[in-house]
């Protein structure tokens, strides 16, 4: 028997990687391509390029671009205004924290001569001068336990501007809290309100004349419909609103109106669309017409008031303001 010569085993590693590399080509390497560069514009030397910036960064840019122009206030400028100026810049804010008058207390006397006492959420008189609320009109004893001692919020940096160190104290903080829901509000928030409630009563409306079928979600009957008109401005009435601004036909009357431009008098064809959910009698009526029937609840809410005011325990000095007020915004 032939004996076959005895191989080591390092000899036939070497031989077995030697027949893998024979056998096995490595895979020939693919040619990139150079990743194509869009050609960029060139910068001009008077105006570099700026950096990337975030999007908050951007939409505080953007709202700064409504402020005065080429106007800046300094330290000792705000010092000698005494109030913040008018829209102001986000450093103006800063440094208006370190003059002088910033969140001193405001004189009720002078604050509330001649004004009617509501909240009015676009009145920045208190802001401007750095306080977080408008001074207290009058004492509310059921407030007595509250704090008059100041103290200074911290300011913050949003998307949507700066919010500078207001001054505030848990008395002015707490009466506003509460006598905000309870006195007579400024007349454009009436009609916001009003406005807003009117557009979902008849949206309510539209939808339930679709087949339960065909609705999405949970269908609207009839019978929704009129328990929407039940409650409808329960929210606005709960936060001072008049009901009068909610009864059926101020609604009907304000949501017709709403179909005109503010410069519109001629009969816009939107109005036709309506057919079926509004009652002929608002959609036939001309803009005069409307305009007449929209003051009948402004009139018949201001002769309330001038009924009630004059007995309120709080409210009976402002009374007078009120209604002048009233009669002035609404032109009555």
């Amino acid at each position: 028997m032939r004996t076959l010569p005895r191989i080591g085993l390092t000899s036939l590693c070497v031989t077995g990687i030697a027949v893998l590399l024979v056998n096995c080509k490595a895979p020939t390497p693919k040619t990139l391509s150079a990743p194509k560069i869009e050609e960029q514009p060139a910068v001009s030397q008077a105006t570099p390029a700026l950096p990337k910036t975030s999007k908050s960064r951007k939409m505080i840019a953007h709202r700064e671009f409504n402020k005065r122009l080429n106007e800046r206030f300094t330290l000792e400028e705000l010092e000698k205004l005494g109030h913040l100026p008018n829209e102001p810049w986000t450093d103006e804010l800063r440094l208006a924290e370190k003059t002088s008058w910033w969140g001193k207390p405001i004189d009720p006397a002078v604050f509330w001569k001649n004004r009617p006492v509501w909240y009015d959420p676009v009145d920045r008189y208190a802001h401007d001068r750095g306080r977080q609320c408008p001074p207290i009109p009058f004492y509310d004893s059921a407030l007595r336990q509250c704090s008059t001692q100041d103290w200074q919020s911290s300011g913050c940096a949003t998307p949507e501007g700066y919010t500078p160190r207001y001054v505030n104290n848990d008395y002015e903080q707490n009466f506003w809290a509460k006598w905000s829901r309870f006195l007579p509000q400024p007349p454009y928030l009436i009609e916001n309100a009003q406005l807003g409630q009117a557009k979902l009563m008849m949206s309510v409306e539209n939808r339930s004349r679709i087949p339960l079928n065909q609705q999405r979600g949970r269908g609207i009957t009839a019978r929704d419909v009129e328990e929407y008109w039940q409650t409808v401005g329960g929210m606005a009435k709960s936060d001072g609103c008049p009901p009068e601004a909610f009864e059926r036909r101020a609604i009907y009357t304000i949501f017709v109106l709403n179909q005109y431009g503010k410069q519109e008098t001629t009969r816009p064809a939107s109005i036709e669309q309506w057919r079926g959910i509004v009652p002929d009698e608002y959609l036939n009526a001309s803009k005069v017409q409307l305009i007449e029937m929209h003051k009948e609840w402004q009139r018949a809410y201001v002769e309330r008031l001038g009924k009630e005011l004059p007995k309120h325990p709080q409210l009976a000095p402002f009374a007078d303001r009120y209604i002048k007020a009233y009669k002035e915004a609404w032109g009555l």
